[in-house]
């Protein structure tokens, strides 16, 4: 069969849609959000169809500029079927569901495997929700690495676009892959007042983690070095650090930011997916502090005479388990 070279003109409609379970909603109004920096071409490989450009306006078209669509809350979504043309419906009509593993993804009805799942995750988080800079060329990229992930190859890239920076983009993303927490995740750590620990994260996490409920309880953060094989920080209690389990959550997200893990699909129009996941990464430690103290030990009888020859025993733990000091 010859296979057939199609072209889409990739306008994401900014559509607000309200949903209620799987049941069948409308747009309200629909708008139109601009994102700055995007036009060229890029192209991918269509099962049974065969090598598909789509493209973001040149400069032929300087009135027209990239395009997405939102949910009510304003998240923005990623088009999962690049073959299917976008419609400008009127009203919308679109049906939420919820996205997981075992889902049909498109009219393909492409099943979403384990795999694909947690790599559209980690590629929607990585590449857009903690990206520097969220611009038209950063959703271009991640764009296309959901079509990637869903069984699209990218094949060519032009214009503002090219495949050396996408490559790039795609290797931190494989790199984060299935980190979720740092290397000291989980640890529990005994440090004396005003001396210090350093910890390494061979996973580059922790760079991603606010410190601030370390800092509020005493403790001191430093970084100490961020580098393509890891990082370090350095934690000093002070004499007023408190102890305890310190749960460290990422930084650098909307405070609006919850989970969201749905598939709109529509009938006439492209299908399309929002991920947000704000446990994506977490950090945990349990910290104590060992603080320096004078204990004054002296046994005397009832008429406070001092007794001789009297052993004392001493320990950390109320059951004298573990190590125990004797002195006479």
């Amino acid at each position: 069969m010859k296979s057939k070279t199609l072209k889409i003109l990739m306008l994401f409609i900014t559509a607000f849609f309200i949903f209620i379970g799987n049941k069948k909603v409308f747009a309200e109004s629909i708008h139109y959000n601009q994102l700055s920096g995007a036009r060229g071409n890029l192209t991918v490989r269509i099962p049974g169809i065969g090598d598909y450009p789509v493209y973001v306006p040149e400069n032929g078209n300087k009135n027209i500029a990239l395009h997405y669509i939102t949910n009510d809350a304003g998240d923005k979504a990623f088009c999962v079927e690049p073959e299917v043309l976008l419609r400008y419906t009127g009203n919308g009509g679109y049906t939420a569901t919820e996205l997981g593993a075992g889902v049909k993804i498109n009219k393909r009805k492409v099943v979403l495997t384990p795999e694909q799942d947690e790599y559209l995750r980690a590629t929607i988080y990585w590449g857009w929700d903690m990206a520097k800079e969220q611009n038209g060329k950063q959703f271009e990229y991640i764009q296309a690495l959901v079509w990637e992930t869903l069984g699209y190859p990218v094949l060519s890239m032009s214009g503002d676009l090219n495949l050396a920076e996408y490559n790039e983009i795609k290797a931190f993303i494989n790199q984060q892959y299935k980190s979720h927490a740092p290397s000291w995740n989980k640890q529990h750590i005994t440090v004396k007042a005003g001396e210090s620990i350093t910890l390494q994260d061979y996973k580059h996490i922790a760079h991603y983690l606010d410190f601030e409920p370390l800092t509020q309880s005493g403790w001191h953060v430093e970084k100490i070095y961020e580098n393509k094989e890891g990082g370090a920080i350095k934690l000093t209690p002070s004499p007023e650090a408190k102890t305890g389990i310190f749960k460290l959550n990422p930084k650098g997200l909307p405070a609006n930011y919850e989970a969201t893990n749905l598939l709109y699909k529509n009938p006439v129009t492209q299908d399309v997916i929002v991920i947000k996941d704000p446990n994506f990464i977490t950090g945990m430690l349990e910290l104590s502090v060992q603080k320096e103290a004078t204990l004054k030990l002296v046994k005397k009888d009832t008429e406070g005479h001092y007794v001789p020859n009297v052993t004392f025993e001493v320990s950390y733990y109320e059951d004298f388990s573990g190590t125990k000091w004797t002195y006479k």
